[in-house]
């Protein structure tokens, strides 16, 4: 019985979860991007958590590192599955026992 992890292209809905947590953290990303936007502008505060200011900067740094983990969770949601490659000759399956027959050498 052969296993395929979710990374291989299992079903169908195994991959429909990281299309799934792809678009929340695009959409954590696209938060905290309008979130560091207002707060540049001075229309918000900047939030402070345990007594320290969270600035724009870490806003927007936490904005491409949801970016950048949305990228990977699509691409792994998204990619196409993997297909086995065409083995038509039995000097193509990687076994040495048969060589290709253009290999052997020609006498005189």
């Amino acid at each position: 019985m052969e296993v395929q992890t979710i990374f291989e292209g299992g079903s169908g809905v195994k991959r429909d979860i990281f299309k799934f947590l792809s678009g929340m953290a695009a959409a954590a990303s696209f938060g905290h991007v309008v979130y560091a936007v207002a707060t540049a502008r001075g229309m918000i505060s900047a939030p402070v958590l345990r007594g320290r200011e969270w600035g724009v900067g870490k806003m927007l740094t936490e904005a491409v590192a949801y970016g950048v983990i949305g990228a990977g969770l699509g691409y792994i949601g998204w990619r196409p599955k993997p297909r086995p490659l065409p083995q038509s000759e039995p000097w193509m399956n990687g076994s040495h026992s048969v060589e290709h027959p253009e290999a052997t050498p020609v006498r005189p």
